[in-house]
């Protein structure tokens, strides 16, 4: 046995031993106060800005006790925990919207956020975003982002609303306005734009560019096809900018942008480019991918040798489910997050397949790699939707190994489904390894109550063990409190100086 394995074992021994040696109210100190600390540290700024992290950890938990630790933070004296603040209260409200009213209470730089990721969430509709216009201290940023979001809902914003932002001081309000006056029908507007832009330095004016690029994908905004259309056919551009002009084109009129496509790919001899080429088709075209666009795919080696091959099989409308576990089997890491959004279009029964393949590649070797992990967590929350049978048959299979039932427990924490809770609870938590933990701390999510038992294991994790991380740990001191009834008496502690 290796020597560190051995001290640890033994310093967990000797915790246990310690904590069996003292009465149980000590054992209930001990993780009483390793739960305000961490809490203390969640929500009080910290030099290396683990507490933003710790906060994002709490908002995963989706819980409704959160909602008064959530609303103190909205008045925070830094404005990224501001943020927390007020998407955490959106998402565990009964709706899961946010409510407009606590924006006027953070700082302006946190609108920007609020917004951008308030769309992003789904924690905003037309009547938040009516509410959220009319307030006078909205920035200028985010008041943008909403006409823009307004406008790719079909809900054009009178030209007039916009027109004063045409010549904001900040250069990305400018351009958003522009962009949303042409769409509009009001040209002009663009003319200028393009004068100010000429006026940047090379550097700054394609790196706004790309901005305005990928707000135009965002928000469709096909008026300003000619645009980017005027950027992709010119050979003088940096191949960056080039790229993001084409899947632009692409994104708003496909069929029309398919020279453009083919004569950029067969210009292209890096490799990376040529893959990135064939998955901005595929994510545009969809279900209409044609066999003259796949005739054009560029095949020299395994990994773009396989894409051609799917792409045949989405053209011919054949079977796609082989092609695709084959590429998750190479491992590229941009073409398995593209895979995972293509498994969406497939029936449930050929979705269930390749995320069941995610998970098991795990056992694999290279499968504990980072982006594997976080794909297969991924894969678990989706096949949890549709079949949540096969997950827990899976997390039951004895040939399963111990990283893959850990991935599948953290896949299961992504859900609010009280499913997840209820399987967890019927598995054997024999320890404290960090998937008996994990076990653990589903269990507590879900479960209105906790054996003495399991509380008193709970409090291990708090007090540090578990074998788990900090983000783990701070989501247990949550739950540590909110079983142990404390969380009206210790949240005075948590928030002092």
């Amino acid at each position: 046995m290796r020597r560190g394995s051995s001290r640890f074992i033994l310093c967990l021994l000797g915790f246990a031993a310690l904590t069996a040696g003292m009465g149980a109210a000590s054992a209930d100190q001990v993780a009483r106060d390793a739960a305000v600390r961490l809490l203390s540290q969640t929500v009080h700024t910290q030099r290396d800005g683990s507490h933003l992290a710790k906060l994002f950890a709490l908002r995963q938990l989706g819980d409704p006790t959160l909602r008064p630790l959530f609303e103190q933070i909205v008045d925070h004296a830094e404005w990224q925990v501001q943020v927390h603040g007020v998407l955490g209260m959106a998402e565990v409200s009964p709706d899961r919207r946010l409510d407009p009213r606590l924006v006027p209470r953070t700082a302006a730089a946190a609108h920007d956020a609020i917004v951008a990721s308030a769309i992003d969430l789904e924690l905003i509709g037309p009547e938040e975003i009516a509410h959220l216009l009319d307030l006078d201290e909205l920035s200028s940023v985010a008041r943008m982002m909403l006409y823009a979001e307004r406008t790719l809902q079909g809900d054009l914003p009178e030209a007039e609303n916009i027109e004063r932002f045409a010549n904001s001081d900040r250069i990305q309000v400018a351009a958003l306005a522009s962009m949303l006056l042409k769409q509009r029908g009001r040209g002009y507007a663009l003319t200028a734009l393009q004068t100010r832009l000429a006026e940047e330095s090379p550097a700054r004016r394609d790196q706004l560019r790309l901005w305005l690029l990928e707000s135009i994908r965002q928000y469709e905004l096909d008026a300003l096809f000619d645009w980017a259309r005027t950027i992709a056919w010119d050979d003088e551009q940096r191949s960056e900018l080039v790229d993001a002009a084409v899947w632009t084109c692409l994104h708003l009129r496909p069929e029309e942008s398919f020279e453009l496509w083919r004569h950029r790919v067969h210009q292209i001899e890096s490799r990376a480019r040529q893959v990135h080429y064939i998955l901005m088709l595929f994510a545009t075209t969809g279900e209409s991918l044609g066999e003259p666009w796949v005739a054009a795919f560029p095949s020299n080696g395994d990994l773009l040798s396989q894409l051609a091959r799917l792409g045949r099989a989405k053209a011919l409308n054949t079977d796609r489910v082989t092609p695709m576990l084959a590429l998750i089997d190479i491992g590229h890491g941009r073409t398995n997050q593209w895979l995972m959004a293509e498994a969406g279009r497939l029936s449930s029964d050929e979705a269930e397949r390749v995320y069941a393949h995610i998970i098991e590649s795990i056992g694999r070797p290279g499968g504990m790699r980072p982006d594997r992990i976080a794909l297969a967590i991924d894969a678990v929350a989706r096949l949890f939707s549709v079949n949540p049978d096969r997950i827990e048959t899976m997390i039951r299979d004895e040939q399963a190994t111990e990283e893959m039932r850990y991935v599948m427990l953290l896949g299961l924490l992504e859900t609010p489904d009280d499913r997840a809770g209820r399987i967890a609870a019927e598995i054997v938590q024999p320890g404290f390894s960090r998937t008996d933990s994990l076990t653990l701390l589903l269990v507590a999510k879900h479960a209105d109550e906790l054996t003495e038992a399991q509380l008193r294991r709970l409090g291990m994790i708090v007090a540090g063990g578990g074998r788990v991380s900090e983000m783990v740990r701070v989501q247990s001191a949550w739950l540590y409190l909110k079983h142990q009834h404390l969380i009206d008496e210790t949240l005075p502690a948590i928030f002092s100086p």
